[in-house]
């Protein structure tokens, strides 16, 4: 039901399932299906050899040698695929049939910069809620400007009805005419570099 409406919405889709990376890669692109345990050579023999990772050249080079598909491959004599093509081709033929293992490094997480203001008691006047918003934004710039962050700044228009294009700017040519404590929302002046009620040491961009 899932692959009828995405293929209603123009998109292509083939699910590869092996018991080893290369298996799966391979049969995601370039036909699809489950291999079973130990039967990856068996699922991939009629796939063409670029699903084996290989770089163009290499493919091509195959091709013209009469080996086409991975079963093919994996029936030559493995001694003179070594000397032409080196040990790369061989290495890729046995992790996708599971004779080598390969090792899967996860990508790591994005990184995630948020800033936090506790607050005694409720705020509902427009004013302490947009000074409150001034201190988690200059927070969580704070936070940016350490970590090296590019940020999107809008710049404003002569005119409401006039939106100029976005530009990007380092975090540090951006910074606010009023400064804030990033844990108790006190106001700070230009130069203090510890909060004057709650003593929290704290950055900001030069």
């Amino acid at each position: 039901m899932r692959q009828e409406r995405l293929a209603r919405a123009s998109f292509e889709v083939r699910i590869g399932l092996a018991d080893t990376r290369g298996a799966a890669w391979a049969l995601a692109r370039h036909g699809g299906g489950i291999a079973a345990p130990g039967e990856s050579l068996a699922a991939l023999e009629a796939l063409p050899v670029a699903g084996l990772r290989l770089d163009q050249d290499t493919g091509i080079a195959l091709q013209r040698l009469g080996l086409r598909t991975i079963g093919a491959l994996a029936g030559a004599p493995r001694a003179p695929l070594a000397r032409r093509f080196g040990p790369g081709l061989l290495k890729r033929l046995d992790q996708a049939t599971g004779v080598q293992p390969e090792a899967i490094i996860p990508l790591a997480d994005p990184p995630h910069y948020a800033a936090r203001l506790t607050l005694p008691e409720p705020i509902g006047l427009t004013a302490d809620v947009m000074l409150a918003a001034l201190a988690v934004l200059a927070g969580t710039m704070t936070l940016l400007w350490t970590a090296g962050v590019r940020m999107l700044h809008q710049a404003q228009a002569a005119s409401p009805f006039q939106r100029p294009p976005p530009f990007f700017a380092p975090l540090g040519a951006i910074t606010l005419s009023i400064k804030f404590c990033t844990q108790c929302g006190a106001r700070a002046a230009a130069a203090d570099r510890f909060c004057r009620i709650c003593g929290t040491s704290w950055r900001v961009a030069p």
